[in-house]
């Protein structure tokens, strides 16, 4: 038979493990929030590229949906500080105005 104690001392040790580390679904979900306004504004350009353009309207909305995905792939996966967020919203705010 097995010693109560070490079973215990495992038991502990792994609870201890699970509680201090963030799951990766919870880490994932708050920063989902954050980048929430890139994830929007990537549908919407992908949205008018499904419509009818001219050629020079076709280059600029791949321009901006090349750029969008780039930094909302950052975004998701935790390589920005919350002020690049913001900075990347002002600047994708202005580029896409219509």
């Amino acid at each position: 038979m097995k010693n109560p104690t070490s079973i215990i001392t495992i038991g502990v040790i792994c609870l201890t493990l699970i509680t201090a580390f963030p799951s990766t679904a919870e880490a994932s979900a708050n920063n989902v929030n954050g980048c929430q306004f890139f994830d929007d504004k990537l549908k919407k350009i992908r949205s008018k590229m499904r419509h009818g353009y001219s050629a020079k309207q076709g280059e600029k909305l791949k321009y901006q949906e090349k750029q969008i995905r780039r930094i909302w792939w950052l975004c998701v996966n935790n390589k920005m500080t919350k002020a690049e967020q913001k900075k990347w919203r002002y600047k994708i705010s202005n580029m896409t105005k219509s």
